[in-house]
């Protein structure tokens, strides 16, 4: 409901403003322009840049950690003690006692800690993989993104092409159609023909008038649709470069060589199996919840001053430690069976997803197979279509044929040079999509 609505404002955005003419862009430049500019393969590109952030993250939780500080601390007063002088009953002259700091007024300490974890349980192991993988995913995505937009761009770029065709064709028909009026217009002035042949072309000429701004509206939002696509304004004109009717492009490859390129290298296929390996990892990661785990710390602290208790002012001590987080209640055991589930969800998931990639490439290959087939037939129909039209066109002027029969051979016509437009279009936006359902990148 959204993307109609979407699509109504768009046309009454488009549909007041003749087109004008605009920079001629071929369909390869299009596609290149979509690549670079538009928000989904920018967007995950991003994807790609924050997932080898992740990778990074990943390493430095298994690297020393440390934390450094200073510590400032003011007192209220100075309190002193006096000791016993251990040094008086050897000399006469020393003091008996001896008077010492016991709270200074101000302290200060320096303080450096490092960390390093020693086992896990494998946990930080299986993140730093978990991450690779990830950073995988990512980049698998954005191939499929990429190539999902240049099957969108070739749409929009034959979508362009028909549309203009369409217009183009309606304009030659609403001509014809006049000339056809003022015509019969004449012939019934000389008594040739009845006035009920003038009404019928009459209606036919005003069907073609609404058919020819029917067609404009359609080539306006042909063209936004296209625009929208490469990231443009979508009043942007632009002249699309159409290709030769019929042409044969390359040979189609078999149905099941497309299906096993399809299971090979479609990237989002290669993304879903990272997914699975993902899930299996973490079963590990999960696992590794219920054994212990060890780490080593060094601790260094200077002080600024000394004191009565603390008469020096460096010291250090490393600390080893071990924990085991003891799984009362079971959670980590349910930690361990959820993981497994999801595993094997992701596992069963990924059958449906070839299942589904294979049916595609099978369906992509066969619509290649129908329009090849159905291009010879057009132009058949073509050729047949304007041979009759010239005909009785002739026959007409003439008096041999009626008002009924060239009206059908003007729209057996343009129902012949319309259907020859789109199946050509249609081969090549066939073969567009057979390549996007097999993986292939638009280079290939």
């Amino acid at each position: 409901m959204y993307r109609t609505t979407f699509l109504l404002a768009l046309l009454c955005m488009v549909v007041s403003s003749p087109i004008a003419t605009g920079e001629v862009l071929t369909e390869e430049d299009a596609v290149r322009l979509a690549l670079a500019r538009n928000p989904s393969v920018l967007a995950a590109k991003q994807g790609v840049n924050a997932s080898s952030a992740g990778v990074w993250q990943a390493v430095s939780a298994m690297l020393p950690s440390a934390n450094a500080g200073y510590t400032k601390m003011r007192n209220n007063e100075e309190i002193t003690m006096e000791f016993p002088n251990p040094g008086a009953a050897y000399d006469s002259m020393a003091p008996p006692t001896i008077e010492a700091v016991v709270q200074p007024l101000t302290t200060g300490s320096y303080t450096l800690e490092v960390s390093q974890p020693l086992f896990t349980g494998g946990a930080l192991y299986q993140s730093f993989q978990i991450s690779r993988d990830s950073k995988s995913i990512a980049e698998l995505e954005l191939q499929a993104t990429r190539n999902q937009v240049v099957v969108e761009t070739r749409e929009a770029y034959y979508g362009l092409i028909k549309a203009r065709g369409l217009a183009r064709l309606a304009a030659e028909t609403r001509t014809m159609l006049r000339e056809d009026l003022r015509m019969v217009r004449r012939m019934q002035e000389l008594g040739m023909i009845p006035i009920t042949d003038v009404l019928g072309v009459e209606v036919a000429e005003a069907g073609a008038e609404q058919g020819l701004q029917q067609a404009e509206a359609g080539e306006r939002l042909a063209l936004a649709s296209l625009n929208m696509v490469i990231d443009r304004d979508i009043e942007t004109p632009v002249e699309p470069v159409e290709p030769p009717i019929g042409d044969p492009l390359h040979r189609l490859m078999p149905v099941d060589s497309c299906i096993a390129v399809a299971l090979r290298v479609r990237p989002d296929l290669a993304a879903a199996r990272r997914g699975v390996k993902i899930a299996r990892r973490g079963v590990k990661a999960a696992a590794g919840s219920l054994l212990p785990s060890a780490a080593v710390t060094y601790q260094y602290t200077r002080n600024q001053e000394e004191s009565a208790f603390s008469p020096s002012q460096d010291s250090w001590r490393i600390i080893g430690s071990v924990g085991w987080e003891l799984p009362l209640g079971f959670g980590n055991v349910a930690k361990v069976q959820e993981a497994k589930a999801y595993a094997r969800q992701a596992a069963h998931e990924i059958r449906a997803f070839e299942k589904g990639v294979s049916l595609e490439a099978k369906a992509a290959h066969l619509a290649v197979e129908t329009a090849q087939k159905a291009i010879e037939v057009a132009n058949r129909r073509r050729r047949a279509a304007s041979e009759n039209h010239r005909a009785i066109s002739t026959r007409y002027r003439e008096g041999d044929a009626t008002n009924l029969e060239l009206l059908d051979a003007h729209q057996q016509r343009g129902d012949a040079i319309t259907n020859q437009l789109n199946t050509s279009l249609d081969l090549r936006l066939a073969m567009a999509r057979l390549k996007f359902a097999m993986g292939l990148s638009p280079e290939e």
